[in-house]
């Protein structure tokens, strides 16, 4: 439970520092919950060197950060 509110307060920093709308703020949360369960599973595949995991992880942080700049857009036109 902690985790979780701990995460809905990160997701509503997130949003109010993009000028999102607060309806935004469980999609957000639901994205960053993915994106860490998506490096965890790269940080824990042993079949790939560690740059392969850098590189990977880099890939997971600027889609979840790119999903994020939408999100907020789209929250921005339809309040």
């Amino acid at each position: 439970w902690a985790e979780g509110l701990g995460g809905t307060l990160l997701s509503r920093q997130t949003a109010m520092q993009y000028g999102g709308a607060a309806k935004v703020i469980m999609p957000i949360y639901q994205l960053m919950k993915s994106s860490e369960t998506q490096r965890q599973k790269i940080l824990n595949d042993t079949t790939l060197t560690r740059e392969q995991k850098n590189d990977e992880i880099m890939a997971v942080n600027g889609e979840q950060t790119r999903k994020i700049q939408q999100l907020i857009a789209g929250s921005k036109t339809t309040e």
